[in-house]
């Protein structure tokens, strides 16, 4: 039988939810090592509590911070289920740091620019010609969606995930999307402030990327990427400025 101590010595101050948490970290382990791959469901709780030499209440604490933390769901009366690899854990980091400070925008914008950089330097690697028809679709969509701002936001948010997609890394891609999904409300906000002049410069950037990916110019489309980045910060900044003013002036 393991036990959560068999290294060291017999704890004699550790409480219930101590001995919850260890136990979650445990259970992590094997999740993280494949041991218990997604789909699957933990053993019981009396196999679980036997193994560790805990109680069954700290099995149950257990499983409920592993819920907490994404990593499995409780099904009553069945067990529960380990989850696949999703977005949600880094989406409510991000939220939760945009929320404490509004200023740290820029941060992740910061963070976001970097994974773009590279996410655009794998696709032009690996893309097919089918991958660039979908792109063009998109950039099209955004050309004819200059009087619908929601449209024009949803193309041009779709094509910086398929170009995730298309990178073939999938840790580059759960990234991207979990900090667009946090600035998500900024940008079309943004969209729909902008003067009629603006979104025609925005689709051809937009198309610029795609020229290169679609020539297999890594350097080019990462060059054209940050020439993107800075149009958008240039946009951005007074914009966010406005919006914490407002948001944020004293009562």
């Amino acid at each position: 039988m393991e036990t959560l101590f068999a290294d060291e010595p017999a704890p004699t101050t550790l409480n219930r939810n101590t001995l919850a948490s260890q136990l979650a970290e445990k259970l992590t382990q094997r999740i993280l090592q494949g041991e218990y791959p997604p789909a699957s469901l933990l053993p019981a709780e009396q196999a679980v509590a036997r193994e560790f030499g805990v109680s069954r209440p700290v099995v149950r604490e257990a499983i409920r911070e592993l819920s907490g933390r994404g990593l499995v769901r409780v099904i009553n009366h069945i067990g529960a289920e380990v989850q696949p690899i999703n977005t949600d854990v880094l989406k409510l980091y991000f939220e939760r740091a945009l929320h404490a400070d509004p200023g740290s925008w820029r941060e992740i914008m910061d963070v976001r620019r970097v994974l773009e950089a590279r996410s655009v330097a794998l696709a032009a690697r690996n893309r097919t010609e089918e991958d660039i028809r979908i792109l063009r679709q998109l950039v099209e969509i955004m050309r004819r969606s200059a009087n619908k701002p929601a449209d024009h936001s949803a193309a041009d948010l779709r094509i910086h995930l398929e170009i995730g997609r298309i990178s073939g890394n999938s840790f580059i891609l759960h990234l991207i999307s979990s900090i667009q999904d946090t600035l998500v409300l900024i940008i079309k906000a943004l969209h729909a402030e902008l003067l009629d002049d603006s979104l025609p410069v925005m689709c051809k950037l937009h198309e610029e990327i795609v020229d290169a990916l679609e020539a297999g110019d890594e350097e080019r489309a990462v060059d054209a990427m940050e020439v993107h980045f800075e149009n958008a910060l240039e946009r951005l900044e007074p914009f966010i400025t406005r919006k914490m003013n407002r948001e944020y002036r004293p009562q």
